[in-house]
């Protein structure tokens, strides 16, 4: 996005996720996967949102600079499924979900 990252507001927001899911219990072979958003700086503190995790694939391209393969795609124009944790966090929301590594 070409804005910094201000890891010290990024760390406050995670002890915030950090402490209102370790109150939470989850089944053997489940965890919590949160997107953090990357807001302007001076923003409104963004809400937490439960979603599902979306699997579209990210479309990625790169092109050769030299002996270099430089990274192209448009990961903010990706593929989402509405209501997803990608969407959700490219809306400004920090986006939580339980992944089961459960095979079914």
């Amino acid at each position: 996005r070409g804005a910094p990252l201000d890891w010290d507001v990024a760390a406050g927001r995670v002890r915030r996720v950090m402490g209102m899911l370790f109150e939470r219990e989850l089944p053997p072979a489940v965890f919590w996967n949160v997107n953090l958003p990357h807001l302007d700086e001076g923003s409104a503190e963004p809400e937490l949102f439960e979603c599902p995790v979306d699997f579209e694939p990210l479309h990625v391209g790169y092109r050769r600079e030299g002996s270099r393969y430089v990274y192209v795609g448009d990961y903010h124009g990706r593929p989402r499924r509405a209501g997803s944790d990608v969407d959700h966090c490219f809306q400004g929301r920090i986006a939580i979900s339980a992944i089961s590594l459960e095979l079914r």
